[in-house]
């Protein structure tokens, strides 16, 4: 293993931003500024994380929150070179771990329906695809 996993502090704003802008598959939207990320990592710090590599350099992160009730998981970015080593299910066992701690029960997540290799790593891991809801949305 030749990386390190940390909670995600404001400075490390600018390394993850660069990280989702490089990788495909994920869907930056207008929540995701840069401000808008500093927020909720001062507002709810225990879950978000990220990998470093042994220089320092972000590797991979995982971007999450919740409510009273529920997790959720924003984005998980994995750098292409480290891709198929176990960080990502790494990351993601981490923050199952900090969701369970907090005494969450569920956790949610969304993929973009046409991202399939993403879809069957989650599976690969535990995950289910839901049948009984659709997701609404609307923008303020």
């Amino acid at each position: 293993m030749d990386w390190k996993i940390r909670p995600m502090t404001v400075e490390d704003g600018s390394s993850v931003r660069k990280l989702w802008e490089n990788s495909e598959g994920i869907n930056i939207s207008d929540a995701d500024t840069p401000a808008a990320v500093k927020k909720l990592v001062q507002q709810i710090p225990n879950f978000s994380l990220v990998a470093e590599d042994p220089r320092g350099a972000i590797i991979g992160s995982v971007l999450g929150s919740c409510d009273t009730r529920r997790g959720y998981i924003h984005h998980l970015v994995v750098c292409r070179e480290k891709r198929g080593k176990g960080l990502g299910k790494t990351l993601m066992m981490e923050i199952e771990r900090a969701f369970r701690a907090a005494g969450i029960k569920k956790i949610h997540l969304f993929v973009v329906s046409e991202n399939e290799k993403v879809c069957d790593f989650y599976r690969k891991i535990g995950w289910t695809t839901r049948q009984d809801v659709i997701l609404m949305s609307k923008k303020l």
